[in-house]
């Protein structure tokens, strides 16, 4: 007779009910990069309504930022998370991309020279436990699988006189383009936990936008089972 398995007894004896998991409603987070230096942006460092890192007037977040709760820095004491991946989105924000010498598009796609930008010079670091590392790898890692398809002119052409544009994603535009870690990560309720978003050469070079108040809003999702308060 098939039986159902109903709980996972793990190596340090910690039991999991599979049924307070669920993959349905995974944690989001979100920073915005802007053109110039930049030391780091911590995703997952804020709670919903707190500060958006790196956003042009430090707005405070809302759904479609994050549905972290608390304060951030830390997930909640009654939730915890298997991360078998992160998946990263590229949106943006605030004006149209590109600058003099750019090709713009319309908010919120991001140029293709932007993106490529961005995968060459943003470094992903995740954190659990505050000091421990557990990735250190270029954004361009960890695709979206999310998106639409890139659009290529056949107009474009570097002058003046160009039409069209170009737009590109983090990666491919389905769910098989994302990359799983070789193993899941287990982050326990309360545990310090963040993801680091750094450039190797100190900012962004040549990110380009039609004015300052432009960025580039980097939304990071938590792939895998997530245990949701049950109370």
């Amino acid at each position: 007779m098939a039986q159902q398995i109903t709980k996972v007894r793990q190596p340090d004896g910690t039991v999991l009910h599979l049924a307070d998991w669920t993959s349905s409603d995974p944690l989001y987070s979100t920073v915005e990069v802007a053109a110039g230096p930049f030391t780091v942006l911590q995703a997952f460092s804020y709670g919903l309504g707190g500060a958006v890192p790196g956003s042009a007037t430090a707005r405070n977040s809302d759904k479609l930022d994050t549905n972290l709760r608390g304060q951030g820095g830390k997930l909640p004491e009654d939730e915890a998370l298997m991360l078998h991946g992160l998946a990263i989105e590229a949106f943006t924000v605030g004006v149209q991309d590109g600058g003099v010498g750019y090709f713009p598009v319309d908010d919120p796609h991001v140029s293709a020279a932007n993106m490529v930008r961005l995968q060459r010079d943003v470094i992903v670091t995740l954190r659990i436990s505050a000091v421990k590392e557990y990735t250190r790898h270029p954004l361009s890692w960890f695709p979206a699988g999310s998106g639409v398809t890139e659009v290529n002119s056949l107009g474009v052409s570097d002058s003046a006189a160009a039409g069209g544009f170009v737009v590109a994603n983090n990666g491919g535009d389905t769910p098989d383009d994302q990359r799983n870690f070789a193993s899941p990560l287990l982050v326990q309720g309360g545990d310090p936990f963040t993801v680091d978003f750094t450039a190797g050469p100190g900012q962004v070079v040549g990110l380009g936008f039609q004015d300052d108040a432009g960025r580039i809003a980097l939304r990071v999702t938590c792939n895998g089972p997530r245990k949701r308060p049950i109370a």
